[in-house]
């Protein structure tokens, strides 16, 4: 089960993002979307450091993805 910061850190940093490929037709067809690995600010959760995960959990507190709507 996902930690409130990790949650909030993979939202912020995605591990992977979307393209849409150039094209020169108004709307987008099913093989102009892909999604690549994130090659600048994706690095596993398992991978920070101690004090990394820390402040991201205290990020995380009252954040509107993680709230629990009271």
């Amino acid at each position: 089960m996902k930690t409130d910061g990790q949650i909030v850190y993979e939202h912020k940093n995605p591990s992977h993002i979307r393209v849409v490929r150039a094209s020169a037709l108004p709307f987008l067809a099913v093989g102009d979307v892909f999604l690549v690995p994130n090659p600048v600010h994706h690095a596993p959760w398992n991978l920070l450091t101690k004090s990394c995960r820390q402040r991201w959990e205290e990020y995380a507190i009252g954040h509107h993805l993680v709230s629990k709507g009271e």
